[in-house]
C-alpha cells in the first residue's frame, strides 16, 4: 500500500503538464480577437458571420495583392509544447485550389526560412482542416530548436497567388 501511495506521489506531477483538452486560440467570436492581429496596409479584416466551422463569426482575410498576402496572428502567450498539433478551418472563396503557407515563429527566429516553421498546405474551393504537428514545428530550422514555450506569432498567407481570394478562418486550436 506505501509503495502504491509513493508512486501516485510520484506521478501526480507529470499530470499536471499534461494538457486536459484542446485550448482555443482564436474562435473569431469577439471582435477583442482583432488586437491580436497584426494589421498591414489596405489589408482588410472583419468578423463575419457568412461561414463559421464553430460558433457564429470566422475572421474574413482580404488581403491586399501583394507577393504574400495573408494575416500574421499574435497568438495569447501560452505554452504549446504539451500539445501534440495546430488546428484551423479555412473557408476559401477561390474558385481554384491555392497553397497556404503556415510560418511560426518563436521569440529567437530572425527573418532567414530556415530559422522557423514553414508549412504548405493547399487549400481546395469551400472547406479545409489543417493539422500542423507540432513535434515537426519544433525540429523545423536547421540549426536550432524551435522554442514551442515561446512562440511569438503565427503568419497565414499565400504564396505569390495570381489573385488574392477571400479566405475565412476560424476555430485556430492546440490539441
Amino acid at each position: 500500500m506505501r509503495k502504491a501511495i509513493l508512486l501516485l506521489l510520484l506521478l501526480l506531477p507529470a499530470c499536471h503538464t499534461t494538457p486536459s483538452g484542446p485550448v482555443t486560440l482564436f474562435d473569431f467570436e469577439d471582435e477583442k480577437e482583432l488586437d491580436l492581429l497584426k494589421w498591414r496596409c489596405r489589408d482588410r479584416f472583419t468578423l463575419s458571420s457568412d461561414w463559421a466551422a464553430s460558433g457564429t463569426h470566422s475572421l474574413r482575410c482580404e488581403a491586399a495583392h501583394r507577393t504574400y498576402p495573408g494575416v500574421i496572428l499574435r497568438p495569447p502567450l501560452l505554452d504549446w509544447a504539451p500539445y501534440r498539433s495546430l488546428s484551423l478551418h479555412v473557408y476559401s472563396a477561390a474558385a481554384d485550389t491555392v497553397t497556404l503557407v503556415v510560418r511560426i515563429d518563436d521569440e529567437r527566429a530572425g527573418p532567414e526560412y530556415g530559422d522557423r516553421y514553414n508549412g504548405y498546405f493547399p487549400i481546395h474551393p469551400g472547406e479545409n482542416s489543417i493539422e500542423v504537428d507540432l513535434e515537426q514545428v519544433r525540429r523545423s530550422p536547421a540549426r536550432r530548436e524551435l522554442d514551442l514555450s515561446r512562440l511569438d506569432r503565427v503568419l497565414l498567407f499565400l504564396r505569390k497567388p495570381d489573385e488574392t481570394p477571400v479566405l475565412y478562418f476560424d476555430g485556430i486550436a492546440l490539441r
